[in-house]
């Protein structure tokens, strides 16, 4: 389900990931059933893909923080040479807001490019975290 295939901006965004989600749960359930697993099991695979109660489900977390980290360190420098730094960085803060404080703390050691991580820094410094990530030299 390509991202291109959805109307450019936030609306078309949000519908594409909502879409996706779904198909991952359809496409989990379908699987978790052909191989005999239990209905609950099942249905808490479906609750972790469609991010169902975020923060009072530590699986949902686990995911949730998976998923940023992910973005963080496989895709971040990419998206922020490609977008406006202004709309960058409230992503990022976004997406800092969704992590929990341990997902928060593993991120601040990401080795980043340095353009990448100035952005992140200046996110930080707006006013969604407690502290700056570490340069490269730092984390090593």
């Amino acid at each position: 389900m390509p991202r291109s295939t959805y109307p450019a901006g936030r609306i078309g965004y949000l519908r594409w990931r909502t879409d996706l989600a779904k198909q991952h749960a359809a496409t989990a359930r379908e699987v978790l059933t052909r191989v005999g697993y239990d209905e609950a099991t099942i249905a808490a695979v479906e609750r972790i893909n469609l991010k169902r109660n975020l923060r009072g489900d530590p699986d949902v977390q686990t995911m949730e923080d998976a998923l940023c980290l992910s973005f963080l360190e496989h895709e971040f420098a990419a998206f922020a040479s490609a977008h406006d730094p202004e709309k960058t960085v409230a992503i990022l803060q976004k997406t800092w807001r969704k992590m929990s404080p341990r997902a928060r703390e593993i991120a601040l050691t990401l080795e980043l490019p340095d353009s990448a991580r100035d952005l992140v820094v200046r996110a930080l410094a707006a006013g969604s975290a407690e502290s700056e990530p570490r340069t490269t030299d730092e984390t090593e």
